[in-house]
């Protein structure tokens, strides 16, 4: 692990960040390191925020509200800079996950059209864009792309219209990231919140748990956005995880250690994430990312886990 900070490139004045579903999981996190930055940021979503947050919030739904509407938002908002951080990732049909991802880039990207000045675009991808490429070890953003799920086919093409499209933006194709504020979709936020309802001992159900995967802290993603804004030279396509493998029966053990409940796993023979489905073990090659914009993740996966159980105890607290 490196202890590394994103390096201060030529782009070292505050931004105008418009974030593009800045009350979700990733969003709400990404909101608040830009602000804590020193960022000016306004979050913008379908579904205001559940906390007060440190920094402003519209609603504005993109793909109800059309590309003319977003470029006007963007013009009154003054924004240098747009994250997207939007799209279906657990909810909804495979189809939903396909149209949500792809067909709001779209909007997006035909709003940034309109403009006369527009914002430098940074998009969320994901490493599950990659599928399973025949005779890759180790997956590098030149490695070719052949999803088999809905998710990662609408994030392909999301990022194929971004690069086709904008020659200025950057596609940060991220490892899956964990910490606070995970919903309870995903398998490590189920987990968290069946510890925290546990009386005495708590009985995890979960699907079978095979395999390992990428995982990295949200914190880490929120610096990697910072390093995109602070290198204005950079573009196209990047990586962002920790480059190492780790088993998922292990971080639910490590989930369960961190909360201090006693607690005894069942295991249900059907389930499993629709996200994942079809990716094989893979290294994520990080280096580009080191290169050209100074990111190298700098948290481990421990601190993550501790945030999240945090975080949810806090939420349980609040509405016992």
């Amino acid at each position: 692990m490196s202890n590394s900070t994103p390096r201060l490139g030529r782009g070292t004045a505050p931004e105008r960040v418009v974030v593009l579903g800045g009350t979700g999981f990733l969003g709400r996190n990404l909101c608040a390191a830009l602000a804590a930055a020193g960022n000016e940021v306004i979050a913008v979503a379908r579904r205001p925020p559940t906390t007060t947050p440190g920094y402003r919030f519209r609603r504005f739904d993109v793909l109800g509200g059309g590309a003319a509407e977003l470029a006007a938002l963007l013009a009154e908002e003054r924004a240098t800079a747009l994250v997207n951080a939007a799209g279906a990732v657990w909810r909804g049909s495979d189809q939903d996950l396909t149209d949500a991802n792809a067909a709001l880039v779209d909007v997006l990207l035909d709003a940034l059209g309109l403009l006369e000045v527009a914002p430098r675009l940074i998009q969320l991808g994901t490493v599950y864009e990659y599928g399973n490429p025949a005779g890759a070890v180790d997956l590098r953003e030149c490695s070719p792309a052949a999803p088999t799920s809905h998710y990662g086919r609408g994030k392909l093409l999301a990022t194929e219209a971004v690069l086709a499209r904008d020659g200025r933006a950057v596609v940060l194709r991220l490892s899956t990231a964990i910490g606070p504020g995970m919903p309870a979709e995903s398998l490590l936020g189920s987990v968290a919140r069946q510890l925290a309802d546990a009386e005495g001992l708590a009985l995890v159900e979960l699907p079978i748990l095979r395999g390992r995967g990428d995982f990295l802290d949200v914190r880490d993603v929120g610096d990697a956005v910072l390093a995109a804004l602070r290198t204005p030279e950079a573009a196209g396509l990047f990586n962002i995880g920790r480059g190492e493998l780790v088993g998922v029966g292990e971080l639910v053990r490590r989930l369960i250690d961190v909360s201090g409940v006693p607690a005894r796993v069942v295991t249900r023979a059907t389930g499993g994430s629709r996200r994942t489905k079809g990716f094989e073990e893979r290294r994520i090659a990080r280096e580009a990312a080191g290169q050209v914009l100074g990111w190298a993740p700098r948290r481990a996966l421990t601190d993550a886990l501790r945030t999240l159980w945090h975080d949810i105890s806090i939420e349980r607290r609040r509405h016992a």
